[in-house]
């Protein structure tokens, strides 16, 4: 099922943190404080521009998975980048 709503991308977080948590105990500060900061700003943009969170979140993820990896995804300043260059489009 395709992410378009923040309904979509809540359950979907759910149960990708779940299982992380369950691998990488360690990490669930990590992703619980992720999970909270992206559904922030969901409910800063109006729904209909809810592809541009999720387009957020997909290049957060991506960045700190990468020759980055060395960033958590709780280090928001280290998105501050990625954030301008998405939501500068709105």
């Amino acid at each position: 099922k395709e992410v378009k709503t923040i309904h979509d991308w809540s359950t979907a977080w759910i149960h990708t943190s779940s299982a992380m948590c369950y691998v990488f105990p360690h990490r669930t500060q990590e992703l619980q404080r992720y999970g909270e900061y992206i559904i922030r700003i969901f409910n800063s943009v109006p729904a209909e521009d809810a592809n541009y969170v999720i387009t957020f979140d997909f290049m957060c993820r991506a960045h700190t998975a990468g020759k980055n990896n060395n960033i958590r995804l709780c280090d928001f300043e280290q998105f501050r980048e990625l954030k301008i260059a998405v939501f500068s489009q709105i």
